[in-house]
C-alpha cells in the first residue's frame, strides 16, 4: 500500500501532519472497531472486521516517516505519476435511513491514451456500481462512474474505497455512509429512557382527573364550548372514515345527536326539555364543562410538561403524588358539586 493510497482510506491530504493522521485514526478506528458491530449481522460483521484491518494497513503506512518523505521525494522529482486522478475522492452520505438508497457519481480523469481501464467491484459490500459513462462524446475521459450505496443498520458509519486502474496505475473513490439513530437510540439520547411513554401518560391521567374534578365543580361555560368543539371534530373525522361503512355511518350519524343536542340545549332559553327537567340543564353544562378541562388540561400535559417531567429523577414519586392528588381533586369537585 502505498502513501497516496493510504491517504485516500484516511480521507485526508497526502501532506496531512502527523498529529491530524493521529486524530482521524483514533476517530475512524472508535467507528469501524468491530467490537461496535457485535449486535450486527454476520455480513456487517465481517464487513467491519475488514473496515478495521485496512485502516489499520493505512495507519502502519502513514506512521512511517520513511514512507512520507518516499512520497515526496517522487513527488518532487517529477517521477510519481499525476495521469489518473478522480474526483471527488470522498463520496458522503450524513443522516440517512436505514435501507435507504444512496445514489452519487464520480469522474474519472486521466491525462493520457488509456489501454486498459477497470473498476475493482470484488470488494464491495454496500456499494454498488451501476455503469460507466463517457462524459464527453470527443474523448474518452473523463469517465462518469454513477452508484449506489445502502446501509442497512441505524447509527453505523459505512466506508468503502472504490478502486479504479487506468494502464496499471491505480486510484481510488472513497465512499462514507452515516446512517441515523433509531427511534429507541434517539430516546435515549434525548434522555427518555424505555418507560418514559408510561411516565408521561401517567402525567396525563393525572391532568385529565384534575381537569374532570374543577370543570365539574366550577362549570365554566368556555370549557363546555371547547368540549362540543373538539366533540364535533371526532365526529367529523369519525365519518371522514367510516363513511364508505353504511352501518358505521348510520351509529356515527346518531352519535352526533348528542353534542348537537347539548350544546344548543345548553345555549337555548326555554328549551323544553329542561323546562319538564329543570336539573338537566346544570348537569348537562357540568359534564360539557368537565370534559372540556380534561381535554385541555391532557393535551397540555402530554405536549407540554409530561416529557420535562417524565426526565427527572424524581418521576416515579411526581406521577404517584399527582395521579392521588388528582383522583381526590376529581372526586371532590363532582361530590360538591352535587
Amino acid at each position: 500500500m502505498t502513501w497516496q493510497e493510504a491517504c485516500i482510506i484516511f480521507g485526508i491530504n497526502a501532506d496531512a501532519s502527523p498529529q491530524e493522521i493521529k486524530e482521524r485514526y483514533n476517530s475512524l478506528a472508535q467507528i469501524t472497531h468491530p467490537d461496535k458491530h457485535n449486535q450486527g449481522s454476520e455480513k456487517t460483521k465481517k464487513t467491519a472486521e475488514e473496515q478495521f484491518k485496512r485502516l489499520q494497513q493505512a495507519y502502519e503506512v502513514l506512521q512511517n516517516p520513511d514512507n512520507r518523505q518516499h512520497a515526496g521525494a517522487n513527488n518532487s522529482s517529477g517521477t510519481a505519476s499525476k495521469l489518473l486522478e478522480v474526483y471527488p475522492t470522498i463520496i458522503t452520505f450524513k443522516d440517512v435511513e436505514p435501507l435507504a438508497i444512496q445514489r452519487g457519481s464520480f469522474e474519472i480523469r486521466y491525462r493520457g491514451q488509456a489501454q486498459e481501464i477497470s473498476i475493482d467491484r470484488s470488494m464491495l459490500t454496500f456499494v454498488t456500481v451501476i455503469r460507466c459513462d463517457q462524459v464527453t462524446q470527443n474523448s474518452t475521459f473523463p469517465l462518469k462512474v454513477e452508484l449506489q450505496a445502502i446501509g442497512n443498520n441505524a447509527n453505523q458509519l459505512y466506508i468503502e474505497s472504490v478502486p479504479v486502474r487506468v494502464n496499471g496505475e491505480c486510484a481510488e473513490a472513497r465512499i462514507e455512509l452515516q446512517t441515523k439513530q433509531s427511534a429507541k437510540e434517539d430516546q435515549f439520547a434525548a434522555g427518555i429512557t424505555p418507560g418514559a411513554n408510561w411516565y408521561r401518560l401517567g402525567f396525563t391521567a393525572a391532568a385529565v382527573f384534575l381537569g374532570i374534578g374543577l370543570g365539574y365543580y366550577f362549570d365554566v361555560a368556555f370549557l363546555s364550548i371547547v368540549s362540543a368543539i373538539i366533540i364535533w371534530l371526532i365526529e367529523i373525522f369519525a365519518l371522514i372514515i367510516f363513511w364508505p361503512v353504511k352501518s358505521m355511518r348510520i351509529i356515527v350519524l346518531i352519535l352526533s345527536v348528542i353534542p348537537i343536542f347539548s350544546t344548543l340545549a345548553v345555549n337555548t332559553p326555554g328549551f323544553p326539555v329542561f323546562q319538564v327537567f329543570p336539573m338537566l340543564r346544570g348537569f348537562i353544562t357540568r359534564v360539557n364543562s368537565a370534559a372540556g378541562g380534561a381535554v385541555l388540561a391532557g393535551l397540555l400535559t402530554y405536549f407540554v410538561f409530561a416529557d420535562l417531567l417524565s426526565r427527572s429523577k424524581y418521576k416515579t414519586f411526581l406521577v404517584s403524588i399527582s395521579l392521588v392528588i388528582a383522583v381526590i381533586t376529581m372526586v371532590l369537585g363532582i361530590k360538591l358539586a352535587l
